[in-house]
């Protein structure tokens, strides 16, 4: 447990704590999570109360009895990147109460309940290139996925795409076109 700001927890192996959390911070702002392996704990990590710029990056977290990261109560400013978390006993990342949050490059998946949840009045949080299966987003939450599409055009011709139409479609709908 800390309260400290400026912690950072690096290239350890954190388990088997079924009471409680295998990290818990309250009120330590910037605070960074990095290249651990955390697993079998009640909560495999839990940010709470103020803890505000948190990074958590590049961890292996698997196996929690509750959720794999939960994060609540104004802890605001974090950035979930590149983590892959499994098997969370009821949700693998769990936004309450908390706002802008980015999650970028996660695989998130075997949660009990859902992958993903944003809860109670989160503002601001997005994510990109995160992998999941099922989300919750509470009616008072936003929460915004971005996808990159990279279109390269090459022309073998003298043309110069003269007359190129562009068409993006995605289950017979289409989503952009210059038609």
């Amino acid at each position: 447990r800390s309260v400290e700001d400026d912690t950072v927890i690096k290239s350890n192996l954190i388990h088997n704590n079924s009471e409680g959390s295998g990290i818990y911070f309250e009120d330590a702002d910037d605070s960074v999570i990095e290249n651990n392996t955390i697993n079998h704990n009640y909560w495999n990590i839990y940010f709470f109360n103020d803890s505000e710029r948190v990074l958590i990056k590049n961890n292996i977290i698997s196996g929690s009895d509750n959720q794999g990261i939960y994060v609540g109560s104004n802890a605001n400013y974090g950035v979930i990147e590149g983590n892959k978390i499994t098997d969370s006993g009821s949700i693998g990342i769990f936004v309450e109460s908390s706002d802008y949050y980015y999650l970028g490059n996660n695989t998130v998946s075997g949660s009990g309940d859902y992958d993903i949840k944003f809860h109670k009045g989160s503002i601001g949080n997005s994510a990109k290139n995160t992998t999941f299966s099922t989300i919750l987003i509470h009616a008072n939450a936003y929460f915004a996925i971005y996808n990159d599409l990279s279109l390269t055009l090459v022309d073998t011709s003298d043309s110069g795409f003269e007359g190129a139409d562009v068409k993006v479609v995605n289950d017979e709908n289409i989503l952009y076109s210059t038609l």
